[in-house]
């Protein structure tokens, strides 16, 4: 009986053992080590981000471009030499500008003595910084630049005195305002009173005498549209005039200029050429009223 029993016993733990090795996987006995392996598998793998590279900046440098055949001169005005020319559509950096913006400071040519000065009326300017450098003007020259085309007298009668040849040698008498006379001049415009034409340029007294009186001529194609007159009160506060103001003969303006001053000068001419015609204008200064004292002069070349 005790013998059946054993036998019993161990036939119903071989078939427990056989009914749990058939148990579907959702019903084995999980052990610790498994619980750890799900629970390892369960935490998400953290991916490094990649970091993003800021985009590169834009650098605009500072440039000009000329608008017509160009020089480039020593200084930041027609009283200085030429240093270069730069052709019309011709591009060049900027390294800086005067005290008052008008003209730029730039690099025409290679090596050290390739700076030089180009008047902004000139070119074109683009992506210049508020913080631009304002540059240091050499000292100004002492003698004015000499020229060997004279002009040739005109018969035209609209001023306050006589027609006179102008010459590009200065004329040396006793001046009664002595001190040194030097000044420069800037070709501003072209325009009309009525039917009569005009240029003006803005003459500045950068010496230290007095400018009481100034001759002056203009040409353009071999031609002079206004061949040398002689006034005495030429200066006025602005470039142009309205009527009735500007029909007033030339001469009705300010006879005295003193130094450190600026003013404008209009000039009456015959007639304006074609646009883009390349002219001159000729300004001959004196210490004395009708051309004495001391005279020196300069052109100033421009395109209508």
């Amino acid at each position: 009986m005790i013998r059946k029993n054993k036998l019993s016993i161990a036939f119903t733990f071989v078939v427990v053992s056989m009914l749990a090795c058939t148990l579907p996987a959702s019903q084995q006995p999980v052990t610790e080590t498994s619980d750890l392996a799900a629970t390892l598998t369960a935490i998400p793998t953290l991916e490094e981000s990649p970091t993003p590279i800021p985009p590169t900046a834009t650098v605009c440098q500072p440039t000009v471009t000329t608008t017509q055949d160009s020089n480039v001169r020593k200084g930041p005005s027609q009283v200085y030499d030429k240093l270069g020319f730069l052709p019309q559509g011709a591009s060049a950096p900027v390294a800086g500008k005067n005290s008052d913006g008008t003209w730029w400071y730039i690099q025409f040519a290679a090596g050290e003595n390739g700076h030089g000065w180009i008047s902004g009326s000139i070119v074109t300017a683009t992506c210049i910084p508020t913080t631009l450098a304002v540059v240091a003007a050499p000292p100004i020259p002492v003698s004015q630049p000499k020229h060997t085309k004279t002009p040739k007298p005109s018969n035209n009668n609209n001023h306050n005195n006589n027609n006179n040849t102008p010459t590009a040698t200065p004329t040396q008498t006793q001046p009664s305002n002595p001190g040194e006379l030097l000044f420069k001049v800037d070709f501003d415009s072209v325009w009309y009173c009525g039917g009569q034409a005009r240029v003006s340029a803005k003459i500045y007294n950068i010496g230290t005498a007095n400018i009481e009186s100034v001759m002056y001529s203009v040409e353009a194609n071999g031609l002079y549209i206004n061949g040398g007159t002689i006034n005495n009160s030429p200066f006025e506060s602005t470039a142009t005039e309205p009527e009735p103001n500007c029909a007033q003969d030339v001469g009705h303006g300010q006879g005295s200029l003193v130094p450190g001053a600026n003013a404008f000068i209009p000039v009456i001419i015959s007639s304006v050429p074609a646009a883009g015609t390349q002219g001159f204008l000729y300004v001959e200064s004196c210490t004395d009223n009708n051309r004495k004292g001391t005279c020196t002069g300069q052109f100033v070349y421009f395109t209508f």
